[in-house]
């Protein structure tokens, strides 16, 4: 059994097996509590907590769902942002090949409940003890004055010194249809007064344990936008069964 999504940010190509169920529990931190100085959906809010669930369907289906609460500097603790999505794994099924794909859609709502229609694509690779994954993920929102489409991008690597730990280091860009130009979304949560988008880059640690039906990580780092520079960081416990 492989560790469950071992990544913070990224999302492993790779889908649970048939009647496999994974329960996560996660929260962050962000630094800036500045409009714009954090990522989706911590900007704006000092904690954030998280709970999801995932379970494997049959043939590669896995369905995906997940609740995030967290505080505004003028409002109380509450949702920030659900989400439930389907995916696909259409490459990679058999454990021999050492590459991943998965195609995923879904529904999304964030602070405001306005509405958002999701997409993902996942790709995992495997070379002796380092995953590669990078993520595609859109979002389009049901609500005047939003972008036509949210873009955010996801890469990590992640190499396994030994079979219960992996190190390696994450890099996250949201908001990079408005690179070069003013964002237009009119929401607290997106706001980018510049342009350009928002980055984070920073390290990533997992550990598996329980012969890997549990995992632990941890990953953080600066996110660079037109906001104040702050520190982020995200972590979560999964039980995989």
């Amino acid at each position: 059994m492989a560790p469950f999504q071992p990544y913070a940010y990224a999302q492993n190509a790779a889908s649970l097996g048939h009647g496999h169920v994974a329960l996560q529990l996660g929260g962050g931190y962000n630094g800036v509590q500045a409009t714009g100085g954090g990522l989706a959906p911590e900007d704006g809010r000092a904690g954030l907590l998280s709970f999801g669930a995932s379970v494997g369907v049959v043939g590669g289906l896995q369905v995906d769902a997940s609740l995030q609460f967290g505080d505004l500097q003028t409002e109380a603790f509450g949702l920030a942002q659900s989400r439930v999505e389907a995916r696909v794994q259409v490459v990679g099924l058999r454990p021999s090949l050492p590459f991943q794909l998965a195609l995923g859609a879904g529904y999304q709502s964030d602070a405001r409940f306005d509405s958002a229609l999701t997409g993902l694509v996942a790709m995992s690779g495997q070379t002796g003890p380092v995953d590669l994954t990078a993520n595609l993920r859109l979002a389009h929102y049901f609500h005047e004055g939003r972008d036509p489409v949210d873009i955010m991008l996801v890469a990590g690597a992640l190499a396994r010194p030994t079979d219960w730990l992996g190190l390696g280091a994450e890099y996250v860009g949201e908001e990079l249809e408005e690179a070069g130009d003013g964002d237009e979304d009119a929401s607290v949560a997106s706001a980018n007064v510049d342009g350009g988008g928002r980055h984070l880059i920073g390290p990533t640690v997992a550990f598996s344990l329980a012969k890997h039906h549990v995992r632990i990580n941890l990953s953080g780092g600066a996110v660079i936008s037109s906001a104040p520079v702050g520190p982020q960081i995200r972590g979560s416990i999964a039980y995989q069964f």
